[in-house]
């Protein structure tokens, strides 16, 4: 008995159907309308259209240069870590160095005599 050849695309249609559904579902308004459900006004005159490009552009721009002054604080920020960072790490070497000096190593004799003090 032959088994009929299956095409794997009807899988993949409905799996893409599945997924818009999904996308359909996630949306929260609808095109041609505002998210509290008024309908979008359309723009009927070129003055409109270039005034509403206009102000869309300003508001790209001076978010462009809101996001530029954030990255600039960041990496200042960063910067400061950086050296802050770097600042410990020295100390602490200075610090390990140094006790590693103080230590003192006490002959055979030497620990006698403590411990007959003691």
């Amino acid at each position: 008995v032959r088994k009929p050849n299956r095409s794997p695309w009807p899988l993949a249609v409905s799996s893409l159907r599945a997924m818009a559904e999904m996308e359909s579902m996630r949306k929260e308004w609808v095109e041609g309308f505002d998210d509290t459900g008024k309908p979008l006004e359309r723009i009927t005159k070129s003055e409109q259209l270039q005034e509403q490009q206009r102000k869309m552009k300003k508001e790209e721009v001076e978010l462009n240069k809101a996001l530029q002054k954030e990255q600039f604080e960041m990496l200042e920020l960063q910067n400061k870590l950086k050296e802050c960072n770097d600042e410990y790490t020295q100390e602490r070497q200075n610090l390990d160095e140094l006790r590693s000096q103080q230590r003192v190593t006490l002959d055979t004799d030497q620990k006698f005599r403590i411990l007959s003090v003691t």
